[in-house]
């Protein structure tokens, strides 16, 4: 594990954002989502200022098929990614 990665690590401890999306943020992300072995959600909005909607798409297809079956990816029409902090709360909620 390099210094970014242990940073990434220790700061998803402080923030659900950072720990949701740690695997981004590390140099393997796409190992480390085909590594998923529990269901998550992904959401983004579509004028999401961090992420690209289209860059963001295929790292939902490399889990394996029963976690990508379990876990949510939606695109959520007009939020920036600070609206989006506010709204996967509600949005989990109501998944549980």
């Amino acid at each position: 594990m390099d210094d970014r990665e242990r940073s990434a690590s220790v700061n998803c401890h402080h923030s659900q954002s950072i720990s949701c999306l740690n695997p981004i943020y590390t140099s393997v992300p796409k190992k480390q989502f085909a590594k998923m072995d529990r269901p998550y959600g992904m959401f983004v909005g579509s004028k999401d200022e961090l992420f690209d909607v289209e860059t963001v798409l295929p790292y939902h297809e490399l889990p394996k098929k029963r976690i990508k079956k379990q876990s949510v990816y939606q695109v959520l029409e007009g939020y920036t990614h600070l609206s989006i902090l506010l709204e996967v709360g509600k949005q989990i909620g109501r998944t549980i």
